[in-house]
Parts: structure tokens; sequence; C-alpha cells
């Protein structure tokens, strides 16, 4: 369980195929927003078909 509240909203995203749903952090400060394999294969979106990223993160640390 978490201590804090982590602002949450349900948001409508456009894929290749569809539109769809999917509930996301709010975070002003982001540049991009990440989400689950499971909402690209909903929308449509072949993970396959795309290349890695490497991002830095808040604390100054990076992931792919």
């Amino acid at each position: 369980m978490r201590k804090r509240p982590c602002p949450m909203a349900e948001i409508g995203i456009q894929g290749a195929a569809r539109w769809d749903t999917a509930l996301a952090y709010v975070d002003s400060g982001a540049s991009v927003s990440i989400f689950s394999a499971e909402v690209a294969d909903r929308l449509g979106i072949r993970l396959k078909d795309g290349k890695p990223e490497t991002l830095t993160v808040g604390d100054g640390g990076s992931m792919e």
C-alpha cells in the first residue's frame, strides 16, 4: 500500500488501430509518458517494430 496518494487520471489515447483508455500518472514535469506492453497491445502498436530509447529520469539515472 502506498503511503502518499499518487495523482492519476483516466486518459484517452490513440494507437495504430484504435482509441482506448489507460490509467496514467499525472506528472507535469515529465517530458514523456511510458505505458505497459499491455496498453500497446490493446492499441495495436507492435513493440517489435520500435527501437529502444534510453531516457534520463528525475534522479539523474537512466532507463531503457
